[in-house]
């Protein structure tokens, strides 16, 4: 909804209007937003006939310092399927975007299902944890995760089996799979500052 009608506003009454949301695009690129405010046209709940007032705001896109996505079975996205009682190949990509070296690098993804075959879950250069059903990756499961480069960046593969749900006996409401990944590290300009970075990707 982008259209707001207040039946009245005393004088000097403000109204509060909140908005939350995501925008996309390019990095360096710029966004608009455009608010109108005034008396609605006669006969409609949805039109400004009258304008009192116009506001326009800029932001500019940035790109964060690190980037983060999730692939599953050489597809990208944001929803997947996947068959039950067959193999899930997943690939976590990880990049860089600084020109500082990046220090104690530490990822995590939490596999959020009732349907993962706890037992066949396992990571390239990364450790599985069954009781807190996550796979964590940093310099204690891999060397090179203690100082990354500036602009490099690599994939981690993980893989799993699902439950099959031909099987009798195995019921399962609304059988879903939920991934969500984290990083945190420390990025190190050129003066030698240190600076926390945290990304998610979900």
């Amino acid at each position: 909804n982008n259209f707001w009608v207040f039946d009245s506003l005393n004088p000097g009454e403000e109204r509060t209007i909140k908005i939350k949301g995501s925008i996309q695009g390019q990095n360096s690129e710029n966004r608009y937003f455009k608010f109108k405010s005034g008396l609605l046209n006669s006969g409609t709940t949805d039109q400004i006939g009258i304008i009192f007032n116009t506001a326009i705001h800029e932001l500019a896109i940035q790109k964060s310092f690190v980037d983060l996505a999730i692939s599953i079975n050489d597809t990208a996205g944001e929803n997947f399927i996947v068959q039950s009682g067959k193999d899930v190949v997943g690939v976590l990509t990880f990049a860089n975007n600084t020109n500082d070296i990046i220090r104690n690098l530490n990822i995590e993804l939490y596999l959020d299902s009732s349907v993962i075959n706890k037992s066949t879950v396992s990571a390239a250069d990364g450790f599985y944890s069954s009781s807190e059903n996550k796979i964590v990756w940093n310099s204690e499961t891999a060397e090179n995760f203690s100082e990354i480069s500036p602009r490099d960046s690599f994939n981690l593969q993980f893989r799993f089996k699902t439950i099959d749900l031909k099987k009798g006996g195995v019921t399962v409401t609304n059988p879903t799979i939920r991934l969500r990944a984290g990083v945190t590290g420390k990025r190190s300009s050129a003066n030698n500052v240190e600076e926390k970075i945290e990304t998610i990707a979900a």
